[in-house]
């Protein structure tokens, strides 16, 4: 994810910790909320059906009524 951001006019909520270096190498720039909130985002789970743990991820998001 990060090459796609550095490459181009893109932004991404993402945790501090994850960033942390490219943000002190200038790579990437932190952008304060106006009013520090951040907005409702819609969240997407992407997983092969056929991978052997596919139904412990159903199970786990059943506990969000996903």
């Amino acid at each position: 994810m990060l090459p796609f951001i550095k490459r181009g006019s893109h932004y991404v909520f993402l945790p501090k910790i994850l960033i942390e270096r490219e943000l002190a190498e200038g790579e990437l720039l932190e952008i304060p909320l106006l009013d520090g909130e951040i907005p409702p985002l819609q969240n997407y789970i992407i997983y092969p059906h056929a991978h052997p743990s596919a139904s412990v991820i159903t199970k786990w998001m059943s506990t969000f009524n996903v």
